[in-house]
């Protein structure tokens, strides 16, 4: 059942080591993670960076939007995977992602690939976290041949 709107998130951030501008996120019933720079801006491998925190979001709120979705359309969700990429580039403006791609790999029962496509679709178009970007999201459904129940 949704809580009544408006809804209201809360993150905290605490820089635990100056020198390689590295600390750790802390979001409420979540468990602490590290983040840092990538190492395309000088970071340490071996954390989260907000450019993948990013991408982290849209692929996590497509997948959260589709389920969602299709429990309202009693559509059952087999199988699902989806990988996100940007790209960051230097524009007149500044340094801005001019691309992101969300690719989809799904599945659903067989005869209802229509339906699980247009719900994937329809999840960008719904998915508050993309919702809330300049840049429109690039989906790209898989398609398989051959493989009933996956698109």
């Amino acid at each position: 059942m949704l809580a009544p709107f408006p809804h209201r998130y809360e993150v905290a951030f605490k820089l635990d080591d100056p020198a390689h501008a590295e600390g750790t996120l802390v979001a409420a019933e979540a468990p602490a993670f590290r983040v840092g720079p990538p190492p395309q801006f000088d970071g340490r491998p071996g954390h989260h960076s907000p450019e993948t925190l990013l991408l982290a979001a849209i692929a996590s709120c497509h997948m959260t939007t589709l389920v969602a979705l299709a429990r309202r359309k009693e559509l059952p969700i087999r199988d699902y995977a989806a990988r996100a990429a940007g790209t960051l580039e230097k524009t007149r403006d500044g340094l801005r992602f001019t691309t992101i791609q969300l690719r989809v790999d799904a599945s659903t029962d067989a005869g209802r690939e229509a339906e699980l496509r247009a719900l994937i679709e329809a999840a960008e178009t719904h998915c508050i976290v993309s919702n809330a970007l300049a840049l429109r999201v690039e989906l790209e459904v898989v398609t398989p041949e051959g493989n009933p129940g996956r698109l």
